[in-house]
């Protein structure tokens, strides 16, 4: 989370208004409401039920501004996922390609 508030902190004040970026500021701190906590917690936690019940209580919200929160969530956690996956998959491809080599010097 770090590494992306360093990379999008600098480019708040010509890519956003000043209530957006306070509201990233503060997403990037932990400083969410208990709503946005009680969804983030059971996504990662794979409690579907949770999630459930987490998601019926946001969605009383009168306003649009924990929908962005959300979807803002969604849009880093999908980017970790495939972050997590690149490095896996070239974690895969290495370890290969190191058995390959290895195997070739042996014979």
């Amino acid at each position: 989370m770090q590494l992306l508030w360093s990379k999008l902190e600098p480019c708040l004040s010509s890519a956003t208004n000043e209530i957006s970026a306070a509201h990233l500021q503060c997403a990037a701190s932990g400083q969410l409401s208990a709503a946005q906590h009680d969804i983030l917690g059971a996504i990662l936690s794979g409690n579907s039920v949770g999630l459930r019940h987490a998601l019926e209580m946001f969605s009383r919200e009168a306003h649009t501004s924990p929908w962005d929160g959300l979807a803002g969530m969604a849009t880093v956690l999908r980017a970790t996922v495939r972050k997590l996956t690149i490095k896996r998959q070239i974690g895969i491809k290495l370890c290969v390609k190191n058995s390959i080599a290895r195997d070739s010097g042996m014979q």
